[in-house]
């Protein structure tokens, strides 16, 4: 999956664009709920060997919020890995060129769903 193809999903699916909050980072952006402005997605250019991977070459990143025993069941299979610059408990790093786009969507979907707020009765 492409940025561009993650950033159809996340407008057609949850209705949002990525948001670019640092002026000095341009390439890398945050997908957030609309009411919450929680993150359910930071999406970044890394060099795989911040994934731990010998290459120093660039590649598109998605971190996504899991839950723990998911992330040590999917942590080096299939695009999935410790995550890179977020809390690794609770966090994952999606490589998109490796994660397939049901995996990437899949974990995007359930990333949305733990990041929601309370529902306000």
């Amino acid at each position: 999956m492409t940025r561009e193809e993650l950033f159809a999903y996340a407008k057609a699916t949850y209705g949002v664009e990525p948001d670019y909050p640092w002026m000095d980072l341009p390439e890398a952006c945050v997908l957030r709920h609309k009411d919450s402005r929680k993150w359910f997605g930071l999406v970044m250019i890394i060099s795989e060997r911040n994934l731990g991977k010998s290459e120093d070459r660039p590649i598109v990143a998605l971190d996504v919020k899991a839950d723990p025993a998911f992330i040590s069941m999917s942590v080096g299979k299939g695009g999935f890995y410790r995550a890179y610059h977020m809390n690794k408990e609770h966090w994952v790093t999606l490589h998109l060129g490796e994660a397939s786009d049901d995996a990437v969507k899949m974990a995007l979907d359930e990333s949305f769903v733990l990041t929601e707020g309370k529902k306000k009765k």
